[in-house]
């Protein structure tokens, strides 16, 4: 894996502008995307989507996750992404929501089908508590599931959620792990160490993958590495 650390002011700029020269890079005019909801992600995006436009490329993003939530519930991941793109105009952008219908379990089925087999890029972020996309840490079975996504009906931080799994992170050709912030920091560091955790897990694809962080989130890491 490769690690990236920019100025705290500096992170969500230089974190884009790291993606889209990946994007840049690709001698594709249809580019799959899956995009991570989260705090942290807004920083990036207020770079990225304005910047995403300009390419002469088709983008076809699809979502990490999701809560069970309508898609105009302002805790909705594409309610969030959806208002950035629409607000910057990105017309050679097209985003496919995860929920269409109540029925979050069908839901779930449908986007299984729906996410290529193959993802061009695939960005994530580290939750304050380790969680990655959806996948918590005491879902244990998300690991094994062979399903690129499913529905979890159990209630995390008030939402029953849908999320994608390792089978589906595995395959994708570049994965960037968004992490802001010394909290987070320390938390990349401990979740690294633990042999099931899906940053574990994710940190064995090796040159596929690269850790951005801001320099609180590097620091704190460094910290307990030196530990």
């Amino acid at each position: 894996m490769t690690i990236k650390y920019f100025e705290n002011r500096k992170w969500g700029i230089k974190t884009s502008n790291l993606i889209l020269n990946y994007l840049k890079s690709l001698k594709l005019k249809k580019i799959d995307i899956v995009l991570t909801g989260g705090k942290s992600s807004r920083k990036v995006y207020n770079y990225f989507f304005p910047n995403l436009k300009k390419l002469h490329k088709s983008f076809f993003v699809y979502l990490s996750d999701e809560r069970c939530v309508k898609i105009n519930n302002t805790n909705s991941n594409y309610y969030a992404i959806n208002k950035n793109k629409i607000y910057f105009k990105c017309t050679n952008i097209k985003i496919i929501p995860i929920i269409k219908k109540k029925n979050y379990k069908k839901s779930a089925e449908e986007y299984n089908k729906k996410l290529p087999r193959k993802l061009d890029l695939l960005i994530l972020s580290v939750g304050e508590d380790g969680h990655v996309a959806s996948i918590f840490e005491s879902e244990k079975k998300i690991l094994n599931s062979k399903k690129k996504i499913v529905y979890i009906k159990k209630k995390f931080n008030g939402f029953s959620r849908i999320t994608i799994t390792w089978q589906a992170i595995k395959l994708a050709k570049k994965i960037i792990i968004l992490c802001k912030g010394s909290q987070r920091g320390s938390i990349l560091f401990k979740s690294i160490m633990k042999k099931k955790h899906i940053l574990s897990k994710i940190r064995t694809l090796r040159s596929k993958v690269i850790f951005c962080l801001d320099r609180s989130a590097y620091l704190s890491f460094q910290k307990k590495l030196e530990y």
